[in-house]
């Protein structure tokens, strides 16, 4: 749970970053808002509230921040991705000044938000995004405590072959 954790808020907190540098810095040393976090130990769940003043999401895009693949970023990471990774004449795998630089696009490919509250749904809790359009977004990412819920599974397949108790089935047989 904690690589997921990690993931999740990795996500939240890029996008409010990155909202918030995009709407409010015009130079190098502009003073930007702050991205307030708070944390929530309630008697069921723990909820992560970000809050940011990034402008906001307008209302008409709320419903794709939900759907893969989409982005707001300008650039695409994926037009990048082909010219990285074709080999050149001369090119040697052996040589490290010319193979393809690892590290991290901040944005673009279309599946934190998205991934991030699947994570969050299949342990017991849920991400949801309140924005005002012009000023700033709060994410809550609700979790269940430990122990008070398992895996959040379909009933399609919970009731699959594979996820039955078997040990009924020999104790009639004996």
């Amino acid at each position: 749970v904690p690589m997921h954790l990690h993931y999740m808020l990795v996500e939240v907190f890029k996008n409010a970053c990155r909202a918030v540098v995009e709407r409010h810095a015009d130079g190098f040393d502009d003073l930007l808002p702050a991205i307030h976090c708070h944390i929530v130990h309630g008697n069921e769940d723990v909820t992560i509230r970000v809050s940011d003043e990034g402008g906001g999401i307008a209302r008409a895009h709320l419903p794709n921040i939900w759907k893969f693949m989409y982005t707001t970023s300008k650039k695409s990471p994926w037009a990048r991705r082909g010219e990285e990774f074709q080999t050149r004449p001369g090119d040697s795998a052996s040589n490290p000044l010319q193979r393809p630089k690892q590290g991290g696009v901040l944005a673009g490919f279309g599946v934190g938000l998205t991934l991030g509250r699947l994570y969050a749904q299949y342990f017991g809790g849920d991400l949801k995004i309140l924005s005002l359009d012009g000023f700033g977004t709060d994410v809550f990412l609700h979790l269940n405590r430990l122990g008070t819920a398992c895996e959040d599974l379909p009933q399609n397949v919970l009731y699959s072959p594979s996820m039955r108790d078997s040990s009924a089935l020999e104790e009639a047989a004996q």
